[in-house]
């Protein structure tokens, strides 16, 4: 299943007897919707595994955004259309491959990544910033354990994020190419030391995203903690 919040929630659907053959898919659109992607130029990409920006279109889209009592008159923006942010690629079903601005959804708020690299900048580190929409990665270059600690703490409060949704690596340099361009797609790869982050356990709950990619980094001279809540 895969949708947004413009969507009322759902917007796709996958046979559960094709869960094994199309692992990662969101399947296709849900009965009375429909999906396409569109290239920068908001062309329709008609060739099977080229990615792109999906859109949806069905009677479920929300009329648009709210911010004052005068844009409750504006009537219906979307036009029953929403352009995802998503990129996707099909190959008769939809994958989901990144997102196509650097933001992330996160327990309801609108994250920023370039932002919030910009600020970590500004402020003297050198950073970047990947996640998903449960978890955000800060990537700093060089970083001792107080300073990440540091740094989560102020992100969790200026972002009004939990810490366990948070991890702070310490890479050896960050991902350029030769024209200097960031390549957020190679942080994964590198070799990372955790410096910061935490788990809560709720009663039986936990941060399980956070959890397992902390465990394929390097935990060294780790600032963690450990918090168990009944």
């Amino acid at each position: 299943m895969y949708g947004q919040t413009e969507a009322t929630a759902r917007m796709s659907y996958l046979d559960p007897g094709r869960v094994a053959e199309k692992a990662g898919s969101i399947g296709g659109a849900i009965p009375g919707g429909e999906f396409w992607l569109e290239d920068a130029d908001g062309q329709r990409i008609e060739a099977a595994n080229r990615p792109g920006e999906l859109v949806y279109a069905g009677p479920n889209v929300s009329l648009g955004y709210a911010e004052s009592a005068d844009d409750l008159a504006a009537g219906d923006v979307h036009g029953g259309v929403l352009k995802t942010g998503d990129l996707a690629f099909r190959d008769g079903d939809y994958f989901i491959t990144g997102r196509l601005k650097r933001f992330l959804k996160m327990f309801g708020y609108r994250i920023n990544l370039q932002d919030v690299e910009a600020g970590l900048n500004a402020a003297g580190h050198e950073a970047a910033c990947s996640g998903g929409d449960d978890f955000l990665e800060i990537h700093l270059v060089n970083a001792d354990a107080d300073t990440a600690r540091q740094v989560k703490a102020a992100l969790a409060a200026d972002l009004k994020l939990s810490p366990t949704a948070i991890a702070v690596y310490s890479i050896a340099s960050l991902p350029r190419n030769e024209a200097g361009k960031m390549q957020y797609g190679q942080l994964d790869t590198l070799e990372r030391r955790v410096v910061a982050w935490t788990i809560a356990l709720v009663g039986a709950t936990a941060n399980f995203s956070v959890l397992g990619r902390v465990a394929r980094a390097e935990v060294r001279g780790c600032s963690d903690t450990y918090e168990t809540r009944s």
